[in-house]
């Protein structure tokens, strides 16, 4: 880890041992695709206010349209980790 203990991975180093763990039979261009969609994908994440400040006032709002392109932006990545099936099944045990 950079930066010391307990220092979170950027975005781009995140991307990149996703590619290198999951891509490796995509071809260049499919790799270069999901991966900036991934990159996108976790600074949004990064942008949703954690579970202490998420009632606060906050900058940051998704629209239900932003919320739909980010749930099948993940379920893609998912699907790409062979997770999508046991997250669905999580899911629908919680509902």
């Amino acid at each position: 880890k950079e930066g010391g203990e307990g220092s979170r991975p950027k975005v781009p180093e995140l991307a990149e041992l996703f590619a290198e763990r999951y891509l490796d039979v995509y071809s260049t261009d499919q790799t270069r695709k999901v991966r900036q969609q991934l990159e996108e994908l976790l600074a949004t994440f990064a942008q949703v206010p954690t579970r202490h400040r998420v009632f606060l006032d906050s900058d940051t709002y998704f629209s239900e349209r932003d919320l739909l392109r980010i749930h099948k932006r993940s379920l893609e990545i998912l699907d790409i980790m062979g997770l999508k099936e046991d997250y669905e099944r999580r899911t629908r045990s919680n509902i």
